[in-house]
């Protein structure tokens, strides 16, 4: 049995819409959580329009129904696929294009890692001949059948996985953004501080924490941990002050290098390359439809390391590339 229970059954924040949630970067935040709650799904492409074949998930996932709609796309196009699940849900819909050529592999979000977590040990243990009494199942699939459940007695430790520290997560998250590891940042404290253990109390606990470090919280609605939900509301004021107080924590340093340098490293390492920007701005990027921004540290001309925010919000893309502008704006930066 997957034990999820250290966060509550409600994994999706509120506001996040349905087109992200089967998606792996709008996996849920469970209280068991797995390879980042992800999975590969293969397609064969065929013909032009003509159906793309179900080749595979990996990891593999029989006890899912998959709903394959699919198609194929000219060559050279990308990943056009959308899934759409829910978390606890048995079946999954595909729908989109791949392109035409070999075998095509997008990722999406796994709708009970803790189950997977049960099946993927049930069936490890018999294949070393370990006998399995019962199927596999999780505390979260047992409430959605309105089943009680208690730990068993008389359970044996027979492994255990030690946590990276969280100055290595930290260093993942902010280098690849992985909502993920964002959602859980936001969570974890909350529960450990016994504020509670949905998203709607850590957002009440984080800007209990902030607001007792002088943050003034007016212009920020905060809805999860990542921003993924469209209703996150924040000021480039706000993120500049929480970038300022982060100054004086002791962590500083720690957190400092966990933020990608333009032109080296992480979602930035493309950006201004051979520009002065390029290894002086640590920035950490954001988007979701329409919004690019990013926020960080920059060293100016007379030494001072200065921290900025840069938020481009509701623009159209027809217009011109938002990143591109963005590039301009920071490799300005260095010169203040």
């Amino acid at each position: 049995m997957g034990d999820a229970s250290f966060f509550n059954a409600n994994v999706i924040p509120n506001t996040w819409i349905w087109g992200d949630m089967g998606n792996y970067y709008g996996a849920g935040c469970y209280g068991l959580n797995i390879n980042e709650n992800l999975f590969w799904v293969t397609f064969q492409p065929k013909g032009y329009m003509e159906s793309a074949g179900f080749v595979k998930t990996a990891p593999d996932l029989p006890y899912l129904t998959k709903i394959n709609k699919v198609l194929t796309d000219r060559s050279g196009t990308g990943d056009q696929v959308m899934i759409y699940s829910t978390p606890y849900q048995d079946a999954i819909l595909l729908e989109g294009f791949v392109p035409q050529g070999n075998s095509f592999s997008v990722k999406g979000s796994i709708p009970d890692p803790a189950f997977y977590v049960a099946f993927a040990l049930g069936k490890k243990c018999e294949e070393l001949g370990i006998q399995i009494q019962e199927g596999p199942t999780s505390t979260l699939e047992l409430d959605k059948r309105y089943l009680t459940h208690s730990k068993p007695s008389g359970t044996m430790t027979i492994a255990t996985q030690n946590s990276p520290s969280l100055k290595e997560l930290v260093k993942a998250c902010n280098y690849q953004s992985i909502n993920l590891y964002a959602e859980a940042f936001l969570k974890t404290p909350s529960v450990l501080l016994n504020m509670g253990n949905g998203t709607s109390d850590a957002v009440k606990g984080f800007e209990q924490i902030w607001r007792a470090k002088g943050l003034n919280m007016q212009g920020l609605k905060m809805k999860d941990g990542s921003g993924l939900s469209p209703s996150n509301t924040v000021t480039t004021d706000i993120m500049t002050d929480v970038l300022s107080i982060m100054t004086n924590e002791k962590s500083f340093n720690s957190y400092y290098e966990s933020i990608p340098v333009v032109g080296v490293s992480g979602t930035v390492a493309n950006l201004a390359k051979k520009s002065k920007a390029a290894g002086n701005i640590h920035a950490k990027s954001g988007s979701i439809e329409g919004v690019r921004a990013y926020g960080g540290y920059f060293t100016a001309s007379n030494g001072e390391l200065y921290c900025f925010s840069i938020i481009f919000n509701k623009y159209d893309s027809s217009y011109g590339n938002a990143t591109k502008e963005l590039e301009k704006l920071m490799i300005m930066l260095t010169d203040l």
